[in-house]
């Protein structure tokens, strides 16, 4: 075995580490810096996340409160409408015994 090929390829070999070590540590700081960039627009989205939940929370409170007055509206006209029917149904009792009498009175009106 010839040395000075051995070293000479012990020498090839650690220039070559070095290139790749120098490559990968290249790649490193490019890598950390995009988690960095990562990290900091996660955090953006983050906050925008947590103002959307806030919103939508305060809807959803927003839009339960809404149907429930719509409800208590409902009920309100409902026992509105089933008076109304009532008072209707009298008015037309009234009316059916107005007319009877009117009929009534009316043949024995003088000519």
């Amino acid at each position: 075995m010839d040395v000075e090929k051995t070293i000479e390829f012990i020498l090839e070999q650690s220039a070559a580490t070095d290139g790749r070590i120098a490559a990968n540590a290249a790649q490193i700081q490019e890598l950390t810096a995009d988690v960095a960039d990562l990290k900091e627009v996660t955090r953006h989205h983050t906050a925008d996340l947590d103002l959307h939940i806030e919103w939508m929370t305060g809807m959803s409170h927003a839009l339960q409160d809404l149907a429930s007055q719509m409800k208590e509206g409902f009920d309100k006209v409902a026992v509105k409408h089933a008076e109304l029917a009532d008072m209707q149904k009298t008015t037309q009792e009234n009316l059916n015994i107005l007319i009877r009498t009117v009929q009534d009175i009316i043949p024995r009106l003088p000519k």
